[in-house]
């Protein structure tokens, strides 16, 4: 039954777009007119509608015949003849999202998990797959109910931030990055924020090529159609954003490693032992205690502490850190809570401060209104600890432009703790995971495992 309703749905709406898009039909003329049965066809002129009925003239002699009688085609033509003014103008443009590829359609489909996999199979899978620049991983590890938060997240942070008007704001915004690679490279290598750094020189003179074919890709206006950020399309919209972008993140962070530049080596960051494991439950240690974190209060760095062992359950064949899965249902609603507060003001920060930076770098004819242009860029980064960290634009090749995610997570677990679509290892992973935010060591602190 569902399939034959659902075949009559598609063959009305084509049905539908052809009768609409015919020129409207002199009410004079004969037409076809054929029942419900599609077995009867009568030849008859059309003479107006009334009481639920289509009146016809046949051999000069009136007819009524109801519209629940006739065929689809013939119950639209029907009604293109009764209000023709109606279909003068062009059916609106069908609204699709960003286009489905071979690629991903596959990365969508096709989990990288296999069923029944030990703890240490899926973690090895999940670091394999992201290293490779596969984000869409990310997606495969949370169970259903997990993904439909995600999406539900995400849907409700893009309506709080203004909707259409914010997916413009960061389509502008690529517009120019697009511009500053292609146009401003020698400024950019000229400026002191880039050329006092020569590690970070050379790794983002080999991934150049990478970082032009990654900018380009993200600055396609089909990644920021508002009908990816509907109900069902945040997955696919995940699936295709990895198809673009993900070999080219894995080959930027491959060359920055090699140039000796910071870069993200998955598996070294996630490697761990295995306590104990039974069939539904683990209890893992990570080895790398990750780099040293910085005390808001104080300003000043603090050595990492040693990484406590962490309990992991299997639901739905994944492996979730037990913290987060406790935690999961408040973390969303707090994270759902914020969005309304949050959002605006990221939306303001897009008008007020990333775009105009980036349209006075697009656009500086000199190399001093270029160096002028990027010294508010060079105070943030100096504010965060100075200049060629994993993040941030002095971490381009080892931060999020080459973390082997091309959604720019600092690893896949903090993939996970902020809910995996978007990527982040901040902000909402300290409500879903308990971490302690910012620039976590991946799998770590944004698995809860304070």
């Amino acid at each position: 039954m569902f399939r034959s309703s659902s075949f009559l749905a598609v063959v009305g709406i084509c049905l539908c777009a052809t009768f609409l898009s015919a020129p409207v039909v002199a009410q004079s003329a004969k037409l076809k007119w054929t029942d419900n049965t599609e077995k009867t066809t009568i030849d008859a002129e059309f003479v107006r509608m009334a009481d639920g009925a289509v009146v016809l003239k046949k051999d000069g002699k009136e007819i009524s015949v109801p519209l629940a009688k006739l065929s689809m085609a013939s119950h639209l033509q029907a009604l293109k003849l009764a209000k023709p003014d109606a279909f003068t103008k062009a059916p609106p443009k069908a609204v699709i999202g960003i286009e489905q590829t071979a690629e991903s359609t596959k990365l969508l489909n096709e989990s990288p998990f296999k069923d029944n996999q030990t703890v240490e199979e899926f973690l090895d899978t999940l670091t394999t797959e992201l290293q490779a620049g596969n984000a869409t991983a990310a997606w495969h590890a949370l169970t259903p109910e997990m993904q439909a938060d995600v999406e539900d997240i995400v849907v409700a942070a893009v309506e709080a931030g203004g909707g259409k008007s914010m997916l413009v704001q960061i389509r502008t915004l690529m517009k120019h990055s697009a511009a500053i690679v292609h146009e401003k490279k020698a400024f950019i290598f000229a400026s002191p924020l880039v050329a006092s750094n020569p590690q970070f020189t050379k790794a983002m003179q080999q991934s150049w090529p990478q970082i032009e074919l990654f900018t380009d890709a993200l600055t396609d206006k089909a990644n920021w159609d508002s009908a990816n950020f509907k109900a069902g399309s945040v997955g696919p919209w995940l699936a295709a954003i990895t198809a673009k972008l993900g070999s080219a993140s894995a080959k930027m962070n491959a060359l920055a490693v090699k140039a000796g530049a910071p870069g993200t080596d998955l598996k070294k960051a996630m490697a761990y032992k295995v306590i104990s494991q039974s069939s539904d439950a683990a209890v893992i240690q990570f080895l790398d205690a990750g780099p040293p974190t910085m005390n808001p209060q104080t300003r000043q760095m603090m050595a990492p502490k040693p990484p406590e062992p962490m309990p992991m359950v299997r639901v739905s064949g994944k492996w979730i850190p037990k913290l987060v899965l406790n935690n999961w249902k408040d973390g969303v609603e707090s994270v759902k809570s914020q969005l309304d507060f949050a959002m605006p003001k990221v939306s303001t920060a897009l008008a007020a401060v990333a775009i105009p930076i980036a349209s006075s770098l697009a656009n500086a004819k000199t190399q001093q209104e270029f160096n002028t242009a990027l010294q508010p860029i060079a105070s943030m980064i100096q504010s965060m600890g100075g200049a060629g960290g994993g993040n941030g634009m002095a971490g381009m090749p080892g931060g999020s432009f080459g973390s082997g995610q091309s959604m720019g997570s600092s690893g896949p677990m903090g993939s996970m703790g902020s809910g995996g679509a978007m990527g982040s290892s901040g902000g909402s992973s300290e409500q879903l995971g308990g971490s302690s935010g910012g620039n976590t060591p991946p799998g770590k602190r944004t698995m809860g495992s304070q």
